[in-house]
């Protein structure tokens, strides 16, 4: 006897949990896969916001010593994560929302919405339907709060997703409730998930590391940037993440490839562009545009002050697809095109990971070639077009190196080996004698006795000055290793210096700190003793002024560096000092210039002095700085809204002794001095934007 029956698949709670916490690993994935539902629903603004979270607000406090790991969530806070998109009807919660895996945004790859008067176009990113499940993986109840059909409908949906805990029972037999509310008049569109219960403390490093990573998971080339804001908000501190990896290289390469195989790209440096077009073969991957840039010290330096994090922790070349990152390419321990391999056997021609960052933008549309791995985790690696993906960027990363090293060697032919070259052309010179002598004695009418002698005492002249070429040449490598070991010894004191003199800087910022908590101690009436605060601080001023008299090195090293990141750090400082003044920094440069950096923060500083005199009896004090570039040369301007320098005296402020404030009369004139050692110049313009005195100083950019 036989007996037919039909099967189907049913599915046990199990799998809310197999495609929540165990498919998306951790909590940044989490927020990051619900911000690209918001996306997909044309949202023009997400907001992740951290509700009783225990968050002192700047990232400076986050990220002070002994406090990055300090536990800051609790048993009632909540992340909420808000949108303004096209929101969601209860029809489409229950038909789209409500089903995993849905199909709802497969089909068209790029879909239109019409935003009040503009039209935007975009790519659907969830399309595996399972996004949603970040709510699972961040905590354990949620309440979604869903306004759509144009503003006309409200419904409100509790989850609680422990209930899926339950392996009794079959998740569709699991029922959540959600109240529908018709409004007579239309809200503001758009999902608000408000996720509590979370399954994982958050320290202050999270917090950090969760908008570092938002950074990077925005694309550079992403032309709709301006039309999709991440805001991240903690404590009393709103900010916009912004992707501004790129503002500290100057150097690098731009290409791009379309689908027939044409090739433009750009290499370009501080002072050099470079355009060049080619055809190569059709890519099987489909186009591709990519921008890799070279990191050198100064941008490492300036990279690393301004993000809290190194160029190798930040990670190298990354690529994104639609706007968004494609995890985990790029990532600090993703070497996944083997450049430190290549390093590695390469040391002198060739960038390892720590000395680029880079971005690879493809499209889904474009490059249908390039495919998701099933495990959701990057791409299906096992294909032609995925190494011939892999080839194409090295070619590209081959242009740069080429062009990077080139310039080095130039720059080192400029620069050096001076002896060498000079030790190279007498040797050619004596060779050159030594084959004309036989020509040149036979033209000589003397005996032949003597004619032999002359050319035997001849010869032992030239093996002298052979012996001594040598001993010139050996001469001129040991001066090197010892020149090397000196510039370590001297960057050592330097160092030693610059680590004393910014401690000045903090205790004239804790001084400023003090005298400020005093004050408003006495506008309260509270009793407020300072002497004893103020009697340390003025002992360890002291000690400092001592050491910095015995460690002052001869500050004539210069190095490269990015000019705007020095006056950002001596901004942010002064702003703690003098907490009156307005400060503004704008028209932001970063090209590089070769100068004494501790000298510049002298000038800075002296700069300033003047401008606390000039701005004592203004009641809204102000001191701007921007930047311009000009030809082959930097400029800074300063200037504040002062008193202004009297015409009379304009023609003698650069004069020794010359003060009109009781001053030294110092400061302006060795800032002359030091403008002129760098190759620079400094200007006083009588006409600033703000009423006040404005200095131009003039830097040259010789990189």
């Amino acid at each position: 006897m036989e007996i037919r029956e039909k099967l189907s698949f049913s599915t046990n709670a199990k799998l809310g949990k197999l495609v929540g916490r165990e498919l998306i690993t951790n909590n940044i994935i989490a927020v990051f896969e619900l911000i690209k539902n918001s996306y997909d629903a044309f949202a023009s603004n997400v907001c992740i916001e951290f509700i009783n979270f225990q968050t002192t607000g700047t990232d400076k406090e986050l990220n002070s010593r002994g406090k990055r790991d300090t536990v800051v969530s609790n048993p009632l806070s909540k992340i909420i994560i808000s949108d303004d998109g096209c929101g969601m009807s209860f029809s489409e919660i229950k038909s789209n929302w409500m089903e995993i895996g849905t199909t709802s945004k497969e089909g068209s790859i790029e879909r239109n919405s019409k935003r009040g008067t503009r039209v935007i176009k975009r790519v659907m990113n969830g399309e595996k339907g399972i996004g949603r499940f970040g709510c699972d993986r961040l905590g354990s109840k949620l309440r979604m709060i869903s306004t759509g059909n144009n503003g006309f409908e409200t419904a409100v949906l509790d989850i609680d997703w422990s209930r899926l805990d339950d392996h009794t029972k079959k998740l569709q037999d699991i029922e959540f409730e959600c109240n529908v509310t018709q409004n007579e008049v239309p809200l503001k569109t758009g999902v608000r998930l408000e996720i509590s219960d979370l399954r994982d403390f958050w320290t202050n490093a999270d917090i950090l590391n969760l908008k570092r990573h938002l950074k990077r998971m925005i694309s550079p080339f992403a032309q709709e940037q301006d039309d999709f804001c991440i805001i991240l908000k903690f404590g009393d501190h709103s900010e916009k993440i912004i992707n501004d990896s790129l503002e500290y290289a100057t150097t690098g390469i731009n290409a791009k490839l379309s689908g027939d195989g044409a090739l433009t790209y750009q290499l370009f440096d501080d002072l050099t562009t470079v355009n060049n077009s080619i055809s190569v073969n059709k890519p099987s991957f489909g186009p591709v545009g990519i921008k890799i840039l070279y990191m050198d010290a100064a941008a490492k330096r300036a990279f690393a002050r301004h993000n809290g994090i190194t160029t190798r922790e930040y990670g190298n070349i990354k690529l994104f697809r639609d706007n968004f990152r494609i995890l985990p390419y790029g990532e600090m321990e993703n070497d996944w095109l083997g450049i430190d391999n290549k390093h590695a056997q390469a040391v002198f021609r060739s960038l390892g990971t720590r000395d680029i960052i880079g971005y690879v933008q493809i499209t889904k549309s474009q490059n249908p070639a390039l495919k998701d791995a099933t495990n959701r985790q990057g791409l299906n690696e096992d294909t032609q077009e995925f190494s011939d993906f892999k080839d194409f960027i090295w070619k590209i990363l081959d242009l740069l190196q080429e062009f990077i090293f080139s310039r080095i060697k130039t720059e080192a032919q400029k620069q050096g080996k001076v002896i060498q070259t000079t030790v190279e052309d007498i040797k050619k010179d004596l060779l050159s004698f030594k084959k004309d002598l036989p020509q040149l004695y036979d033209d000589i009418d003397i005996p032949q006795q003597k004619k032999e002698l002359v050319i035997g005492q001849t010869l032992k002249s030239f093996g002298t000055i052979e012996k001594n070429i040598q001993q010139v040449e050996q001469a001129n490598k040991e001066l090197s290793k010892r020149l090397i070991v000196m510039e370590k010894i001297v960057g050592t004191e330097t160092m030693l210096y610059d680590l004393i003199h910014a401690v000045k800087n903090k205790l004239d910022a804790l001084n400023a700190m003090v005298i400020s908590i005093e004050i408003e101690a006495q506008n309260k009436g509270l009793e407020f003793d300072t002497s004893g605060a103020k009697k340390v601080a003025s002992d360890i001023s002291r000690m400092i002024f001592a050491a910095l008299k015995r460690t002052s090195p001869k500050r004539n090293k210069k190095e490269y560096t990015i000019l705007a990141e020095v006056i950002r750090s001596f901004i942010e400082e002064k702003k703690l000092v003098y907490p009156k003044i307005e400060f503004e920094f704008k028209d932001i440069i970063y090209n590089r210039c070769k100068c004494n950096i501790d000298g510049f923060r002298t000038v800075l500083d002296n700069l300033m002095n003047n401008s606390m005199k000039a701005l004592k009896d203004v009641t809204s004090p102000k001191i701007k700085v921007s930047m311009k570039l000009s030809g082959d040369y930097l400029k800074v301007y300063f200037e504040d809204n002062g008193c202004g320098i009297k015409d009379e005296d304009a023609p003698f402020i650069f004069n020794v002794t010359f003060s009109r404030t009781g001053g030294t009369g110092i400061g302006l004139a060795s800032t002359l001095a030091y403008m002129k050692e760098q190759g620079g110049d400094i200007s006083y313009i009588k006409n600033g934007t703000l009423g006040g005195a404005l200095f131009e100083l003039t830097f040259p950019i010789n990189y």
